[in-house]
């Protein structure tokens, strides 16, 4: 079974000698193909025998070394970075062979939060304006590649149904309509939402996958 996975590590160090060993034991605990790492660092492994594909470009306001955003994939798989224009600070992206399937293109992402300083806009302007521009380079993804299956993963701070505290009502409309544009479905969202199966609160943190292959797809973890 082909596995993908994201996390918000909160920006764990490398040589952090208390966080650390426990986000990898919790990350080692559980072989994915594909991790999409959030609030991380070049430095931070999830496990042996895995590499860093791509990574968001470094921000200003991250540290050296620390990412919004970075992928790694097992190394029995073989994969590429794909550029990005329009956010690539907040995202990336990466293409990669499935071995008896077509390929699949990774994109990553931090979208903005309520209060989210980095913008002279908040709350949900900044929110869709981040939505939008990111649109854009997955329509030329789309279109460079149409053979491949699309899988978004990432902190997107919206929920998918309810007005949570994280997103806003604006914001879902907008995240609905992205999934429609994109032809993507929300395993993380509605009744498939891991969190709300175990009485939490929405997730916001999110995996969302072609929906040509939506209905192939098992049924959204959390661990």
């Amino acid at each position: 079974m082909f596995t993908v996975a994201t996390w918000n590590v909160e920006r764990v160090k490398p040589r952090s000698w208390r966080r650390l060993p426990i986000v990898q034991e919790a990350l080692a605990a559980r072989s994915h193909h594909v991790l999409v790492l959030t609030e991380s660092h070049v430095d931070v492994r999830p496990r042996r025998g895995m590499s860093l594909v791509a990574q968001s470009t470094p921000a200003p306001d991250r540290t050296p070394g620390e990412r919004w955003v970075c992928i790694w994939i097992d190394d029995s798989l073989r994969a590429s970075p794909l550029e990005l224009f329009e956010e690539p600070e907040r995202s990336a992206a990466a293409l990669i062979s499935i071995e008896g399937s077509v390929p699949l293109i990774v994109f990553g992402t931090v979208l903005p939060w309520r209060g989210d300083g980095r913008r002279e806009a908040k709350g949900a302007e900044a929110f869709v304006a981040s939505l939008e521009a990111q649109s854009a380079d997955l329509r030329r993804l789309r279109a460079q590649h149409p053979e491949a299956n699309l899988a978004v993963l990432g902190d997107l701070n919206q929920e998918v149904e309810g007005e949570g505290p994280v997103g806003t009502a604006a914001g879902r409309r907008a995240f609905h309509e992205f999934l429609a544009n994109h032809r993507l479905v929300a395993l993380t969202g509605g009744a498939g939402d891991p969190l709300l199966r175990r009485g939490w609160r929405e997730s916001i943190d999110h995996i969302l996958i072609d929906s040509a292959i939506a209905s192939r797809a098992h049924p959204a973890m959390a661990w």
